[in-house]
Order: structure tokens, then C-alpha cells, then sequence
């Protein structure tokens, strides 16, 4: 049992590390926001508005962030 002990220790750590780096990347993208001239507080909707943006669009490659291996 001292294996899986240490597995489930060694999963939870990958994804405390994981979700420490998202929120890293999500505080840096509301510093440019805001520093480019725009209220951060607006975030959500305009990714609530992306997420929207068809599959067929040129702009859903440019946009994603964990592109498919098709292209």
C-alpha cells in the first residue's frame, strides 16, 4: 500500500502544481489587459465571447491555447 500511497501523493502535487501555473497565467493575462488600457473586470465576458468563436473560423487557431495535433 506504501506505492499507492505515494502515487496518489505524487498525482496531487502534479495538479497543485498545474493549477498554480494556470492561475499564474491567468493573473499575468489580467496585468497586460489592464496595461494595455482595458478593465480587466471585463475578462470573462470577452472569453465567454471567444469561446463562441465556430471551429471553422481562422481565429479559433490563433486563439487556443492546447491546439489539436491536426494542425
Amino acid at each position: 500500500m506504501q506505492v499507492g500511497h505515494a502515487v496518489a501523493q505524487h498525482a496531487a502535487e502534479n495538479i497543485t502544481k498545474y493549477l498554480g501555473k494556470e492561475m499564474e497565467v491567468d493573473y499575468t493575462g489580467l496585468l497586460l489587459i489592464a496595461s494595455a488600457g482595458y478593465d480587466p473586470r471585463n475578462a470573462q465576458t470577452i472569453c465567454e465571447k471567444l469561446g463562441k468563436i465556430s471551429s471553422e473560423s481562422p481565429l479559433s487557431d490563433y486563439l487556443c491555447t492546447h491546439p489539436s495535433g491536426k494542425k
